[in-house]
């Protein structure tokens, strides 16, 4: 690693506690914003990220909850739980931006981890099981330059990805494998970009195409692509790397 990817944070990791949280029933809601889905293994619950809080569909059922309804940038669900980013309710009295928070109680109460009041991830990938945090931070805070970091223990520290071979300069997602942190792909409009020690080194495993989405398994690696004017979306086995299996196309 780059001797000068380890950066300590010293952060506050006090959390807010909402009395008044709950989930209730709802049959017609208009959104206009989902910033990420996920789903929680244990409770067996969907949640949809929103600009105005979180929905959770449950036995059959939406449910919305009643406070805490901030604007979840970044939403990455885990097996225990969710971490985010983003702008908080204007009825709460969290500072702008949240940083980065966790939550597992399903958003009742907020864990702030790190930059908070600082800044907001657009862009973020977390571990389903590794709970390995990515982070393209865009703008510098007090603890970060602009580039990729990553953190392997809750954001306490964080250590800089050197890029290698990522040849192209329009970023639009992140992810990485549920359970091996050092696992990451990057979609661009250049292609996807696959990484196995942390993103110091990259290596283009589509061809030149817009990426759409990107999606670790534990054993395959789903992305989309637009090729030729359609969708197509393609299957990457990881362990022998063999060539792409295209799964569905658009007609």
């Amino acid at each position: 690693m780059s001797g000068l990817g380890v950066m300590l944070l010293g952060c506050s990791k006090d959390q807010n506690y909402n009395e008044g949280f709950s989930y209730t029933e709802v049959t017609d809601r208009n959104i206009e914003h989902i910033h990420g889905i996920g789903y929680t293994e244990e409770k067996e619950e969907l949640f949809v990220a929103t600009h105005s809080g979180l929905l959770k569909f449950s036995k059959g059922r939406w449910n919305e909850s009643t406070t805490n309804n901030h604007d979840y940038i970044g939403f990455q669900a885990t097996y225990d739980g969710f971490y985010s980013s983003g702008h908080p309710d204007s009825d709460s009295d969290f500072k702008d931006p949240l940083g980065l928070i966790k939550s597992t109680d399903n958003g009742k109460t907020l864990e702030k981890l790190a930059f908070y009041g600082e800044s907001d991830f657009h862009h973020m990938a977390v571990g389903y099981y590794s709970r390995a945090i990515y982070v393209i931070n865009e703008v510098p805070n007090s603890k970060l330059y602009t580039g990729i970091f990553f953190s392997k223990n809750n954001g306490e520290t964080w250590e800089l990805s050197e890029l290698n071979g990522l040849t192209s300069k329009s970023i639009s997602k992140i992810a990485t494998h549920p359970k091996e942190a050092a696992l990451v792909g990057i979609s661009t409009k250049d292609g996807l970009f696959y990484s196995t020690d942390f993103g110091d080194n990259f290596q283009l495993i589509s061809k030149k195409d817009m990426i759409t989405s990107l999606y670790f398994e534990e054993e395959t690696l789903l992305f989309s692509l637009i090729e030729d004017g359609n969708a197509q979306l393609y299957e990457l086995d990881l362990a022998t790397r063999m060539k792409k299996i295209p799964v569905t196309r658009n007609k």
